[in-house]
């Protein structure tokens, strides 16, 4: 303790003139030693020789020890400016291994400032900056535990002034975070009194409750959202004016809350807006947040808070999300109060539903149903209509709003009918038309949309479904590149440079191959063209490139030619999504080149796993529809059974493409049927799985075998006499369908 004192008299004598001029130390033998050539034995540094060489020796002497002494310690030598006997203080500090407590209390103790300045100083590093984020980081846990963050809450109006005062400072500590227990408080004590504290204490947090508070306004609690406009009112919020043109107008002039709204108004701008002005200040927010543009300041990662009101809680929750997407969310907001405002807007209808489709699917995650309670953009879509519904899906996707899009797509498949796929004058309806929209989770949700909706008749454009039923059930969960190259030993090469980035690559040699290739896979992530591609040539290939459904959203990299790069580099800049390299000579050149590529795709991009799932999604429901006979669209199946057969071979669709090739039950795919049982590398239960099939396939179109086949499976049998019993009961069945099938039909 003596030591403390003595340390804290320093720094106050060190505002004095020649403070040190005839001090009287006592010194060992060492630090007698004018000009010591070498630090310590203990590892301190060498003793200064400047004016500061008397308040260095003092604060040895004092040999501090604790976490403060060894604070003080370091706040002096960096007001004197000697970084090496600061560092030695913050090492001897780290070795003591200070807990959590005793962080946050120095924090607390000595200001955010010091430990600001040590994790910047070059001088004090790497041990600055190891003390300062570690202290930084212990008052930021505490400031804002939420336990003490509903004690401090409590403890205001229940102590003292000075007290009040600081509980409240610690509040604004905590910031945006300070607001929920605050807001708890209002809601749980009718006292008037420390309801105004506790409204003071909110405005005391200064903007950081600003946010916080706009949220707060989507309650349904009146008292409190008067209550919150007040206060945003006195902070002066001008972020908050879009959020404050509901409550002015949907209010009568002598409501509470309209007469709040009004003043916090007022506060903010010279005179209160005109309904037409809000309605069109209205749509223009809408506008611009539903494009990604709003008051933001995103952190390192690109994200920022968006608070939200949850009634189930009772309180305002914050998530983080990316710009873009919490501009959406306070996009589906506005538009909601626009269209409140004005109900018969059919403009304000379709960007409420639009925005409101998008923000749930942020919000749940976009391959997740949608919440269908009372209030929901699906409950709103189905008051709606399809008719409307079906407009926002078209608009959506014109304008590559995929989350939209995807989200109105599965609303249309529970709330539509077949009428939806009726098309005029032989061409397809728009909904089947979408089946060729270059995004492939709003294939996949259309394609599951329309197997829905289907009557038992063919209807204009089933064969688009057909085609992207096939697309679909394609995908091998493997990460491709389509590489477009016309030297065979150098697209060769770069194939297996490919490879060790965990990438297959599939090498066309001319423009034409590369595009038939690019329709045998639904795997591919990106494609790799060289500038020298011909046939046709590259500019041609790039367009017709992106004129496919299944490349259009895909990202390019051209490689340049190295003696003429630059018309490579004039077709990149007229897309978004196409670069021009130099060739990459190297696995490491090429890593840069994929991790740029990857930059370009779409974060909703699906993954090979999401691909492999929706593959079997569609198998099984193509297996279900497989099942009635009624629905004759369905012959088009066998038009694609290598499809089907080759999904024979995947775990994940063994079961769904045995039941669809028993309904195609031709001859080929009886075939696979009994191939596929008579393995005994597949699990038993696939086998059996297929020849079940085989024996559907059979009671509808009987046994369709060659000679040659037939004879095959009596071989399998024959040979299984050493085989598990299980296995030999599988190509048993097989013989006893066969038999059986040729006796009713009379054959021998």
């Amino acid at each position: 303790m003596a030591g403390i004192v003595f340390l804290f008299g320093c720094s106050t004598l060190l505002a004095q003139d020649n403070i040190f001029e005839n001090a009287e130390v006592t010194t060992t033998d060492e630090t007698k030693k004018t000009e010591p050539a070498e630090a310590t034995n203990d590892g301190q540094p060498v003793l200064p020789t400047g004016p500061s060489r008397a308040a260095v020796l003092v604060v040895r002497q004092s040999q501090p020890q604790t976490a403060v002494e060894l604070v003080q310690a370091i706040q002096l030598m960096i007001h004197l400016g000697e970084w090496p006997e600061a560092k030695h203080y913050l090492v001897q500090l780290l070795q003591t291994q200070p807990d959590e407590t005793t962080l946050n209390s120095i924090g607390s103790q000595f200001g955010d400032a010091l430990f600001i300045r040590l994790l910047r100083h070059a001088d004090l590093q790497p041990e600055g900056f190891q003390l300062g984020d570690a202290v930084l980081e212990a008052v930021q846990k505490t400031a804002r535990d939420p336990q003490r963050l509903n004690q401090l809450s409590d403890q205001i109006l229940d102590i003292n002034e000075v007290d009040t005062q600081k509980a409240i400072g610690e509040l604004r500590r905590a910031g945006s975070l300070a607001v929920s227990p605050l807001v708890t408080g209002l809601l749980s004590d009718p006292e008037q009194r420390r309801h105004q504290a506790l409204l003071h204490a909110l405005w005391a947090l200064g903007d950081g409750a600003i946010d916080p508070l706009i949220g707060i306004l989507e309650s349904d609690n009146i008292d409190l959202r008067i209550a919150i406009i007040s206060v945003l009112g006195q902070l002066r919020a001008g972020r908050a004016v879009p959020f404050l043109l509901r409550p002015l107008l949907e209010n009568d002039a002598d409501s509470v809350e309209h007469q709040a709204a009004r003043a916090a108004l007022l506060r903010m701008t010279t005179d209160l807006p005109s309904r037409p002005t809000v309605l069109e200040a209205l749509e223009h927010e809408v506008g611009n947040r539903a494009l990604g543009s709003g008051p933001f300041v995103p952190d390192e990662t690109g994200h920022v808070v968006v608070w939200q009101w949850n009634d189930q809680q009772q309180t305002c929750i914050a998530k983080h999300h990316p710009t873009r997407d919490a501009a959406m969310l306070l996009a589906a907001r506005l538009a909601h109060d626009w269209y409140l405002l004005d109900p018969i807007n059919i403009t304000a209808k379709h960007a409420m539903l639009a925005t409101g489709f998008a923000a749930e699917k942020i919000l749940t995650g976009i391959d997740e149903p949608l919440p269908r309670e009372t209030g929901t953009a699906y409950e709103r879509a189905r008051r709606a209509g399809t008719e409307t519904v079906l407009h926002v899906l078209l608009e959506a996707a014109r304008q590559r709003n995929w989350l939209t899009a995807v989200a109105a797509a599965e609303v249309l498949g529970e709330i539509g009918d077949a009428r939806l796929l009726h098309g005029t004058n032989g061409h397809p309806a728009p909904l089947v038309k979408l089946l060729e929209s270059p995004d492939a989770r709003l294939r996949f949700t259309l394609a599951q949309t329309v197997l829905r909706l289907s009557s038992h008749t063919p209807f204009a454009g089933s064969s688009y479904l057909t085609e992207t039923l096939v697309q679909l059930v394609r995908s091998t969960a493997s990460r491709r590149v389509l590489l477009a190259h016309p030297n065979l030993q150098l697209g060769g090469s770069m194939v297996g440079l490919l490879a060790e980035q965990g990438l297959t690559g599939d090498l066309a040699t001319t423009g034409n191959q590369a595009l038939r290739t690019s329709e045998t896979s639904s795997d591919y992530e990106y494609v790799i063209v060289s500038a020298t591609i011909g046939q046709p040539h590259l500019a041609v290939l790039l367009q017709r490139l992106r004129e496919s459904q299944i490349t259009a959203e895909l990202p390019i990299a051209i490689f340049a030619r190295p003696e003429d790069p630059e018309p490579a580099h004039r077709l990149a800049a007229t897309d978004e999504k196409t670069i021009a390299v130099g060739v990459p000579r190297s696995s490491e050149s090429l890593r840069r080149v994929v991790n740029q590529l990857e930059e370009l795709r779409h974060r909703h991009s699906l993954s090979p796993e999401q691909r492999l799932l929706h593959a079997k999604r569609i198998m099984e429901l193509l297996a279900e529809l497989a099942q009635h006979d009624e629905n004759r669209w369905l012959t088009n199946l066998h038009l694609h059974q290598n499809a089907w057969i080759t999904g024979l071979d995947k775990p994940e669709l063994t079961a769904a493409a045995a039941k669809i090739l028993g309904h195609i039950a031709s001859p080929q795919a009886q075939l696979a049927l009994v191939n596929f049982a008579g393995q005994l590398a597949q699990p038993l239960p696939s086998r059996q799985i297929a020849a079940d099939a085989f024996h559907a396939a059979t009671k509808r179109r009987g046994v369709l075998l060659a000679s040659g086949d037939v004879a095959l499976q009596y071989h399998r049998y024959n040979q299984s006499a050493r085989l598990d019993k299980e296995t030999q009961a599988v190509l048993s069945f097989i013989l006893d369908t066969i038999e059986l099938k040729n006796q009713a039909a009379g054959n021998p």
